[in-house]
Order: C-alpha cells, then structure tokens, then sequence
C-alpha cells in the first residue's frame, strides 16, 4: 500500500500531465478507502477540483481540499490536519529551509496573473504603481 505523500507524489505528477494533455490516461487502482486532505489558497480552487475529481475516478483516491487561505492551509499542514497545502505565493529562502527540515516541499503546479484596469481622464502625468 502507498503511503500519503507517496499518493500525492503520483496525483502531482498526474496533474502535471493532465496539464500538458487533454485527455491524460491512468491506469485504474483498487485503492478505495484512501483519502488525502488539503488546504489553502482560494485561486486554484477551481483547477484543483477538476484535477481532484479526475485523479479520484482513474484511481479511487479521494481528495478533499478545503480552500480557507494560504496562511490557514500551511497552519493546518504544519500541525498534521491536512495533508497538503496551497499558498498563493512562492515561500521565501528562510520558510523553505524551515519547511525542508520537516520533509515538506514547495511544488509549483497552478500559475497566474493580475492585470490593472484604469480610467484616469484627468490624470496629468504618468501612473506609477509600485
């Protein structure tokens, strides 16, 4: 039987093929019963819960991730009530350390952006935003 982060190593690697192609295959596994628990960043809700749903019908593994923030996620993940977790920003040089000695590893899987929109007709000079 696959241990937890064993589980999760093989749903990462899927989501990063199921990135890559439309229609990613995986062979069926008789693991019911198998359940990983997740939390953190409310942006890549959406994109989890399809790749959560696909990975759990290929396989039987069930995925639940609760999207209650960053800060939250990693506070759950830290104390042992999830088994993974989402932030919205990479972690800096010291946090990763920190992480690194508890076995814990920052994985990059959903990319995105922002965009600023304005509507200034009076504004006399250039817009600068820092």
């Amino acid at each position: 039987m696959l241990t937890r982060l064993r589980l999760f190593a093989r749903f990462v690697t899927l989501c990063c093929l199921a990135a890559c192609y439309s229609e990613a295959k995986s062979t069926r596994s008789a693991r019911s019963g198998v359940t990983l628990n997740g939390a953190g960043a409310t942006f890549p809700y959406p994109v989890y819960t399809r790749w959560f749903s696909r990975f759990g019908d290929s396989t039987g593994v069930q995925i639940n991730y609760r999207s209650i923030g960053s800060g939250a996620g990693l506070r759950e993940l830290l104390d042992g009530s999830a088994d993974f977790a989402a932030v919205d920003v990479p972690l800096d040089t010291l946090e990763r350390r920190a992480l690194a000695e508890r076995g814990i590893r920052q994985v990059p899987l959903v990319v995105g952006g922002a965009a600023v929109a304005y509507h200034l007709p009076n504004l006399t000079r250039q817009l600068r935003i820092d």
